[in-house]
């Protein structure tokens, strides 16, 4: 349950209203302490977030859709279709970005969103409700060129960094 609302959370930054493209590792840490880390790209209206684990998934946006690849075997995937209110309010909140609120509440969800003093995006984001409570920390994050391919879901291209 919490990596599928996170991975709706995400979806969102892939929409914003300005050529933003840009690279980030990611830890995705629990109210429990558990935590997963990975990658993400964003490039205009396309996405990719990958867990290190090969035991997780790589989440895809492109072409309008969002998909689910598994890391253990990537010619295995779905089409996200589930939980759409909470994906058409994120999308609504990208429209507007990066002229952001540090905080929403979206359901039952509150999330605190905190800028980075160091690039022009966000250092973290906070999640907190009755049923997840999660911190999100970009690292390292870099404005480069990304090329399109590696946010296509068939085939998927490694990305080494």
């Amino acid at each position: 349950m919490k990596n599928k609302f996170f991975t709706l959370f995400f979806i969102f930054w892939s929409f914003n209203t300005y050529s933003l493209e840009i690279f980030c590792n990611f830890e995705e840490v629990y109210v429990d302490g558990s935590s997963q880390q990975g990658f993400f790209l964003i490039k205009n209206n396309a996405l990719r977030y990958e867990y290190n684990n090969l035991a997780l998934y790589t989440i895809f946006k492109n072409d309008g859709d969002f998909y689910i690849v598994e890391n253990k075997d990537l010619s295995k995937f779905r089409k996200i279709t589930d939980n759409t209110l909470i994906l058409e309010e994120l999308i609504n909140l990208s429209q507007i970005y990066p002229n952001i609120s540090d905080n929403y509440i979206i359901d039952d969800k509150e999330i605190s969103l905190f800028k980075s003093e160091e690039i022009d995006f966000l250092k973290r984001i906070s999640i907190k409700s009755d049923s997840l409570n999660m911190s999100i920390y970009f690292n390292n994050c870099e404005f480069k060129k990304i090329d399109g391919s590696l946010l296509r879901h068939r085939p998927v291209r490694k990305y080494y960094r």
